[in-house]
């Protein structure tokens, strides 16, 4: 096995060597407790999952928008950027652009370009994390009266 040194995955230290790479991920993917509390005391961090990255390169500059922002548009799920010089930028134009769905029960995707996306108000977004909050509040209570019949009226099963 050839000696790689990089990132741990899980914990995200630097300079980690392949055979703890492999014996972290091992211990992470048999959930053996002991293990973990190993890696624990070897990382002094707890295992956590890894989180996504993006790599932008610095002359592209940066997103105005983030994934999963709310928009007047919808929802932004994707984004991609055109460099300026490309034929898709002599076409369409250089710069970000963003993939959006108009809710979440949409079977539709429409793309914009940065200039083209309107923020919501603070109030807007209030409003509808506020409706959305409520919903799940509603749908949570209709579970709930479900489990009673099913168990009986017992909250334990």
């Amino acid at each position: 096995m050839a000696t790689v040194t990089g990132v741990c995955a899980s914990c995200r230290k630097s300079g980690v060597s392949d055979g703890v790479i492999l014996a972290h991920t091992r211990a992470i993917a048999r959930q053996t407790r002991p293990t973990a509390i190993a890696f624990h005391h070897i990382f002094n961090n707890p295992i956590k999952p890894m989180q996504p990255t993006i790599s932008i390169p610095q002359h592209w500059g940066y997103p105005r928008f983030a994934l999963e922002q709310r928009t007047k548009d919808g929802i932004i799920l994707g984004f991609y950027y055109y460099p300026s010089g490309t034929e898709l930028a002599e076409q369409f134009g250089d710069g970000w652009r963003y993939a959006l769905m108009p809710n979440k029960n949409s079977d539709e995707l429409f793309h914009f370009q940065e200039s083209q996306i309107q923020p919501l108000s603070p109030q807007e977004l209030f409003s509808e994390i506020t409706a959305e909050i409520e919903f799940y509040q509603q749908q949570i209570s209709i579970l709930q009266q479900q489990l009673a019949v099913v168990t009986g009226g017992s909250i334990n099963g």
